[in-house]
């Protein structure tokens, strides 16, 4: 349909003034009765279900209907004929150039920055462009750009960071209408010529801008490496080539997995101390990045390496912690037995020697307050015992488990919440099921022997009788 749209143009173009954008193209002059050019051909044109575009009419400096347009067209008459291309592009997914000239200008207007380019904003798009050579062509993430009769399909890659990620590592001083999207510019597929030149100006800038430490405009940059560097992103016009595209992309992969702080840092240490002043900041990237890059990863590489044996050096006195923590519950348990045993044994002493003392056992089943008080306060002694040695070993687990868990934070880089959690039930959790169990069971004997003394003089006149 586009095809037939340019046609007539050709036609319309010999007896009117033109002016295209990227929102629309016009065309007005003087009306000739000689003129052989058909309206009603283009009106079915724009009017079909493919474009459906919007359009305004005028005469004489008055905007009428496409009825009265066609009645009113006079010999001498003044007209123009105005056509929104962009009417539909949320519906098409695609606008278009009948100049070629125009559209170069329209390119070199681009800014890779400004959130109101055309490329950015719209989602898909293709921009096809009347007469443009089938070897100038374009296909990038988010656009692509063809002649009439060479449409093509794009290319997605989910390497490249979003904007959001960018801005919590690159810190950007210019906030107005600006906008990073290197995903959507990048160019998967494409030759670089005088005509596509800005495009893939676009895409290098909007790569580079992400291995910076600060974006003070949209033309100057800030790197901190073993030096801080102000330099302009581009004085010199520089030929790009998909293979350096690529190359910077692998860099930005590499650096935006992972760590992104520490990968810059060591990218820039290196980049600053190489580069030339005298340069702008693109072309001494696309001479140095390779290098850098590799250098980086090799200085990372071993940082890693420190750090994982740092990692085992502290994974293993973690380790040993929760085995010492382990090995605490079960040294309660048997320091609550043993006093248990030791408390036993004295109280059955301690009643020997105070019947033998007091009475014979003859006298024991008679009503003796003394001896009765004796035994009361035996279980009171045996209550506050157990009170005392369970409330304070809990509290000290307790407490231990926390410090404990307090110092694994100084292995969180390493070793996650879960894998923790992990090593800690199944190192402790067991026995700290089996000492709160045997907590239970003896705080039972120990009340069991406290109800004993408490109510041992009348047991022993209830087994007598």
């Amino acid at each position: 349909m586009l095809n037939e749209l340019f046609l007539k143009f050709d036609s319309l173009k010999t007896i009117a003034q033109t002016s295209e954008g990227w929102g629309g193209i016009s065309f007005k002059g003087t009306w000739n009765e000689t003129s052989a050019f058909n309206f009603s051909d283009l009106y079915e044109i724009i009017n079909s279900d493919n474009l459906n575009l919007a359009f305004s009419c005028k005469i004489d400096g008055n905007t009428i209907d496409f009825e009265t347009f066609q009645q009113d067209l006079f010999d001498g008459s003044s007209w123009e004929f105005n056509i929104n291309k962009i009417s539909r592009i949320l519906e098409n997914k695609y606008n278009f150039f009948y100049f070629i000239e125009e559209f170069k200008k329209w390119s070199l207007s681009l800014s890779c920055f400004d959130s109101n380019n055309p490329i950015i904003k719209n989602e898909l798009l293709q921009i096809i462009v009347n007469e443009l050579k089938e070897k100038d062509f374009i296909v990038a993430n988010n656009y692509t750009i063809c002649g009439p009769f060479g449409i093509r399909k794009f290319i997605e890659t989910s390497d490249i960071p979003e904007f959001e990620k960018i801005s919590t590592n690159v810190h950007i001083a210019t906030r107005e209408n600006f906008i990073l999207e290197p995903k959507k510019l990048f160019i998967e597929s494409g030759n670089y010529s005088q005509i596509t030149a800005p495009f893939f100006e676009m895409c290098a800038k909007s790569l580079a801008v992400c291995l910076v430490s600060e974006i003070v405009n949209e033309n100057q940059i800030i790197l901190r490496g073993i030096r801080k560097i102000e330099l302009p992103i581009s004085t010199t016009k520089t030929i790009f080539d998909l293979n350096q595209l690529q190359q910077l992309k692998s860099v930005i992969k590499w650096i935006y997995e992972e760590k992104t702080d520490l990968k810059i840092k060591l990218f820039l240490d290196r980049f600053t101390l190489d580069l030339d002043l005298s340069k702008d900041y693109i072309s001494e990237l696309l001479k140095l990045n390779k290098t850098c890059y590799e250098q980086a990863r090799e200085r990372f590489s071993f940082i890693t390496f420190e750090r994982k044996d740092q990692f085992q050096k502290e994974l293993r006195d973690l380790l040993k912690d929760l085995k010492n923590l382990s090995d605490l519950y079960t040294t309660k348990v048997r320091s609550l037995l043993s006093n248990l045993l030791r408390d036993v044994l004295a109280g059955l002493i301690l009643i020997g020697i105070t019947i033998l003392s007091k009475v014979d056992l003859n006298s024991i089943s008679s009503a003796n307050s003394i001896i009765d008080l004796v035994f009361k306060a035996f279980a009171a002694y045996f209550v506050i015992s157990i009170a005392y040695q369970s409330i304070f070993d809990l509290i000290d687990i307790r407490k231990t488990k926390r410090e404990l868990i307090f110092w694994k934070k100084t292995s969180r880089e390493y070793i996650s919440d879960r894998e923790f959690d992990s090593y800690l039930q199944s190192t402790v959790g067991e026995r700290e099921r089996f000492t709160y169990s045997f907590y239970i069971l003896l705080i039972v004997s120990y009340l069991g022997l406290a109800y004993v003394s408490f109510n041992f003089i009348s047991l022993i006149q209830n087994f007598i009788k």
